[in-house]
């Protein structure tokens, strides 16, 4: 599948995650775990999309560095960079998208605490 290709298919999925990322928290101890579970239950998707991505930006790499022209180590990764830029893109707004994630669901996680804590009367020792 070629890469344009790719992007279209997983396009849906790249925004349905951000939909889930858009949507503040709530202070609803179960409005909250059911936005975690929802936005955590695409974190392994992400990281397969990920791993896809990479792959798709080192193949462009290797068939897009410059041969046969004299160029520095630098002018040549320079080069290549500007050519990959739509796989580079991609990669790193999965990235960015993996490690949002990973902050909402620590966040959620904080937040559940906190409302255990607040909302969990802690019996008391000794009776009474």
């Amino acid at each position: 599948m070629s890469f344009s290709e790719w992007v279209s298919r997983i396009a849906p999925e790249i925004e349905e995650v951000r939909g889930l990322l858009d949507q503040p928290l709530s202070d609803e101890p179960e409005l909250l775990w059911q936005a975690a579970r929802d936005v955590e239950a695409r974190y392994g998707r992400l990281q397969y999309l990920l791993a896809k991505a990479d792959a798709y930006l080192d193949v462009a790499a290797a068939e897009r560095m410059p041969k046969g022209k004299t160029l520095t180590a630098a002018e040549k990764e320079a080069q290549v960079d500007a050519l990959c830029a739509p796989e580079r893109e991609v990669r790193d707004t999965l990235k960015g998208l993996l490690e949002a994630v990973k902050q909402r669901v620590m966040l959620a996680q904080s937040r559940m605490a906190y409302c255990r804590d607040v909302y969990i009367v802690a019996p008391r020792k000794g009776g009474a």
